[in-house]
């Protein structure tokens, strides 16, 4: 990047942005350790010994215990979100996350009371919160104190209130910040939007904008750019620091350029969402591409997870009349690539051991009738077995259509839609660029 550009990106009126770690909760579960700070009756309220439940972090099945929650139990129940589950433009959580009990530091002191801090009661109205948390109140209390801290036993050890209390969902259900992961080792500067109602763990960064010049959108437009993709090289990996960000500057476009990027990533975070969601079921590198390639340029298809079919249409490979498996290597070899030759009877795909291609570990003989589409949509598939870690011994349990030509008709269907996804993609991030680019000319 030239100086030129550093310098008209710090220039102008520059977007102010608060940037925090995430929640950091007292105790997240019970362990062995920690088990005798419980009595008797509270331990075997929770399972008993070695259950491990969880404490201010709960599963999907353990808020299913809690019982019917009223609206306000239900908003102090913020859904939890793990590095795993940040992209770009958007944090996908999965179908059923994990819940944290987000309960504050009370602004108000107690009134009267030795310590008005930690002495303020738990807040009323919320009984079933309540009952599950003085199952643990002797362990919480002696961590709050053995941490010196003066606050509440049942309030969170950081909650980060002033920057995450508010997660209400606008009207896109995105919360008003953007979260981005500590990186380094190759890693990439990735910005998604936080889902409504949600709070980030530990491990992750906050990015908020102060006032209502921009909303969240506009920073994971700009920080997912190619231009400061490019700028995020010279960071610091690691801890990410406010002033960091200031020094390589956050301009504030035009209106009408906010109005535009900001409602491209609004349609790349719904992208993007269907990416994590539907299509890595399919194709297994998305997930780990979204991460290290924002402008996901990497080839997506080359590895396939086929949808298996009737058992009257579909079989083991092994039992395929149309594909003869010889393995050259030992069951527990780890397959890596596949290349393709020919021998008098048709084709034979060949399986490399994995990161050793100069070895093969298996050897697939084709039917002469098999068409080269089949033939590569195995191969496809074979490599998403690969990726997945699959092995020589698993190679005669993948499952294939008893007519070859079912597989590459699949395989055709979905590189189609994975292909109309990516062009769209591609096109609201072209709009950023342009946006921006036009910014840096002027």
């Amino acid at each position: 990047m030239s100086e030129a550009v550093a310098k008209k990106l710090l220039s102008g009126t520059q977007i102010s942005l608060t940037v925090s770690k995430g929640v950091e909760t007292t105790l997240n579960a019970l362990t062995g350790a920690n088990e005798q700070f419980l009595t008797g009756a509270a331990l075997t309220a929770v399972g008993g010994p070695g259950a491990k439940h969880g404490i201010q972090l709960l599963t999907s099945s353990e808020v299913l215990d809690l019982g019917t929650l009223n609206s306000v139990e239900q908003a102090v129940l913020r859904k939890w979100v793990n590095t795993k589950d940040v992209y770009p433009y958007a944090v996908v959580l999965p179908d059923e996350p994990d819940s944290i009990i987000y309960l504050a530091k009370p602004t108000q002191p107690a009134a009267s009371t030795a310590d008005p801090v930690s002495g303020v009661p738990f807040p009323a109205g919320m009984p079933r919160i309540q009952s599950h948390l003085m199952h643990f109140k002797t362990l919480l209390e002696d961590n709050t104190t053995d941490r010196k801290e003066r606050r509440p036993w049942w309030t969170l050890h950081r909650a980060r209130e002033t920057v995450i209390g508010n997660a209400s969902a606008d009207e896109h259900g995105w919360a008003p910040f953007c979260l981005t992961t500590r990186w380094g080792g190759g890693g990439k500067l990735v910005v998604g939007l936080a889902p409504g109602g949600s709070a980030p763990a530990s491990g992750l960064h906050v990015l908020r904008p102060e006032g209502d010049l921009v909303p969240p959108a506009y920073l994971a437009a700009l920080y997912n750019s190619d231009l400061y993709q490019e700028i995020a090289l010279s960071l610091p990996p690691g801890q990410l620091r406010q002033a960091d960000l200031e020094r390589i500057g956050l301009p504030l476009l035009q209106a009408d350029a906010v109005e535009s990027v900001s409602k491209s990533v609004y349609e790349l975070a719904r992208l993007v969402t269907t990416l994590v969601r539907q299509e890595s079921l399919r194709f297994p590198r998305v997930l780990e591409t979204l991460r290290s390639d924002v402008t996901l340029s990497a080839d997506l298809k080359s590895s396939w997870l086929s949808e298996t079919g009737a058992s009257s249409l579909w079989g083991k490979l092994q039992e395929a009349t149309w594909a003869t498996t010889e393995a050259k290597r030992a069951a527990g070899t780890p397959l890596g690539d596949v290349s393709f030759s020919d021998d008098l009877l048709g084709q034979v795909v060949t399986i490399h051991v994995r990161n050793e291609p100069q070895k093969t570990a298996a050897e697939i003989h084709l039917a002469g009738h098999v068409t080269v589409a089949a033939s590569e949509a195995l191969a496809a598939a074979i490599r998403g077995l690969a990726f997945l870690g699959g092995k020589v011994r698993d190679l005669g349990e993948l499952y294939v259509p008893i007519d070859p030509e079912v597989l590459s008709q699949q395989k055709a269907e979905d590189d189609s839609r994975l292909d109309a996804l990516l062009e769209q993609y591609k096109t609201e991030r072209t709009k950023i660029e342009e946006a921006l680019g036009q910014h840096v000319r002027r």
